[in-house]
């Protein structure tokens, strides 16, 4: 195990790793206190190269869109927001797309109008941006009633010609 510069002054590197379904590597943390957390090598690399942890609304963007490649010249700091509208163009997706506000966190995300509330509101009850808010919703037993869905929409994408 190696410690961690700044702004990971404190915990150490236990093992970086590849995420099949991600498509990417991660590393896994060992916190001061001695807990375990994991982050994407490329968050990691580019809070290292800024001397600053990413806030929730930042993420790692990969310049030359290949999440293999985690050189810090090779990533920047882009919203949440601007992530997505860049993978979208890049990728040309065909189908219909939501950016959404997470109920939970507050955090912009966009996800296929066909996974969310929009379409299958008996699976969906309300789309949160992951699977920690999903958690929190669940164990907190909160529900649509009691979380604003209406606010949760900020803009419909119709597909592509």
């Amino acid at each position: 195990m190696q410690d961690c510069p700044a702004p990971f002054t404190g915990y150490r590197v236990s093992t970086k790793f590849f995420h099949k379904n991600e498509g990417r590597y991660f590393v896994l943390l060992i916190t001061p206190e001695g807990r375990k957390t994991t982050t994407s090598l490329a968050r990691y690399t580019l809070s290292i190269k800024e001397g600053r942890l990413l806030g929730r609304n930042e993420t790692a963007d990969h310049i030359d869109n290949n999440r293999l490649n985690d050189h810090p010249d090779n990533l920047q700091v882009l919203s949440s927001r601007d992530n997505s509208k860049k993978y979208r163009d890049f990728s040309g997706i065909k189908h219909n797309a939501v950016d959404l506000i997470c109920p939970i966190c507050g955090r912009s995300f966009t996800k296929r109008r066909n996974q969310t509330h929009l379409v299958k509101p008996s699976v969906h009850k309300i789309t949160v941006c992951s699977r920690k808010c999903s958690g929190i919703l669940s164990t907190k037993g909160l529900s649509c009633c009691v979380v604003d869905v209406s606010r949760n929409i900020v803009r419909e994408y119709k597909e592509k010609a």
